[in-house]
């Protein structure tokens, strides 16, 4: 570009570090957290706000012999499908006022 036969050199420029250093701080977070999902030896997992699986951790297949995704699609087909007659009960009503507490939170039942 040209003004008055001067060449002119028109540059627009943004600091970008702070949102760099964020995306490396999320980027770090994600890491120590599936860390701490693939390597604890519980079950970990997520729904929606829906009551829908959205995530459960690999541990799953060794608990119960299915993978994730068989879990996840099981789930979401018939959540109830899998629990014991006697476990029905309290397990909707904990499910429930999880859903209803706006939780985003897991379960853990230990077999007796």
């Amino acid at each position: 570009m040209a003004i008055d036969a001067h060449e002119i050199v028109l540059a627009i420029g943004r600091d970008v570090t702070e949102l760099v250093e964020t995306v490396d701080e999320l980027e770090r977070s994600d890491r120590r957290y599936r860390s701490l999902v693939e390597n604890i030896p519980d079950v970990v997992w997520s729904l929606d706000r829906e009551g829908r699986a959205e995530f459960i951790s690999a541990k799953i297949e060794s608990v119960v012999g299915y993978s994730p995704r068989e879990v996840l699609e099981g789930h979401n087909r018939d959540r109830w499908a899998s629990c014991h007659p006697d476990d029905l009960a309290k397990l909707h009503t904990a499910y429930e006022t999880m859903l209803h507490a706006g939780s985003r939170s897991g379960a853990s039942s230990k077999s007796s």
